[in-house]
């Protein structure tokens, strides 16, 4: 495939993001030996002959033998990390990769990184973290991967993610960070009410709002009771779809029966909806855009 023009913008190099996003204002940032020290920061945003460009890929550049680069930030704005794009840096030692970024194949394979931060929702393909140091990492809940390699799909479109669970644990290590330890570190699985508990407890004050009592463990979820001008007295239902990593919930009105159902919830907006919900309720509009959000997902 021929190679879009590179631009040069502050002393780094950039190419359009036209692979994956029709939005002229998007850029993907060339990994080569002008990344200068220790540690790097990808921009999230650059201003280019007076125009803003939000920087979203991370790819390949000319050469990314680099020596000193010890630690790779990287900004939410970012969506895709290109196979092969940090390749072979021996001397990584820590990466974040943030919410809702897709991990192509190989592309920080054969890094020195001992220190692994994932964020929520995020993709990865086989090999991507293929040989580096690490031998443990926390795995979201909300982490997909592909079971097969990318040689086996015809098209990028035909590719595949599952979440993990603990049946796949074992095939997703092998085949996204190859042999290694990690077959002896791994962490268990929390439970999805444990999740769900531990990200109520850090709103007190809203839980006291709602009138929140009386929790209780369902399968891959919980139950608890409100009482508010709108659900009065009601209860919630919140459920976690392992299959697909999401969340659903209900919000039901003991006296006259009606609810309101929200499915398709990310785990990164599970309280911010709930509490819209529990307060406001929510338009069909807004469930729906719910749902679309999730179908973007890349």
């Amino acid at each position: 495939m021929e190679r879009l023009p590179v631009m040069t913008i502050d002393g780094l190099h950039y190419i359009e993001s036209v692979i994956v996003s029709d939005n002229p204002y998007e850029l993907t940032l060339l990994c080569d030996t002008h990344w200068k020290g220790e540690v790097f920061e990808v921009p999230a945003t650059v201003v280019h002959e007076g125009r803003e460009f939000m920087v979203t890929g991370v790819d390949v550049g000319e050469s990314s033998k680099l020596e000193h680069l010890r630690e790779l930030r990287i900004p939410s704005t970012v969506r895709h990390i290109f196979p092969e794009a940090c390749v072979g840096i021996k001397s990584l030692r820590k990466v974040n990769i943030p919410d809702h970024c897709r991990v192509y194949s190989g592309a920080f394979a054969e890094c020195g990184i001992e220190e692994l931060i994932l964020g929520e929702n995020v993709i990865l393909e086989e090999g991507c973290f293929e040989g580096i140091r690490a031998t443990h990492v926390n795995i979201p809940y909300t982490t997909k991967w592909s079971p097969w390699r990318r040689e086996d799909y015809e098209s990028d479109s035909c590719f595949e993610f599952l979440p993990v669970s603990a049946d796949s644990m074992d095939d997703f290590i092998e085949i996204v960070f190859g042999h290694s330890m990690w077959h002896l570190m791994r962490e268990p699985d929390m439970n999805p009410t444990k999740r769900i508990l531990e990200i109520l407890n850090e709103h007190h004050e809203a839980l006291a709002e709602w009138g929140y009592e009386s929790p209780e463990e369902i399968t891959d979820g919980l139950t608890f009771d409100i009482n508010t001008c709108l659900w009065h007295p009601g209860w919630i239902r919140v459920e976690y779809d392992d299959a697909e990593g999401i969340y659903f919930i209900t919000a039901h009105d003991r006296e006259y029966g009606c609810k309101q159902e929200v499915g398709f919830v990310q785990e990164s907006e599970l309280f911010n909806i709930m509490d819209k919900l529990i307060r406001e309720g929510m338009t069909d509009e807004e469930i729906d855009e719910i749902r679309k959000r999730w179908w973007s997902i890349p």
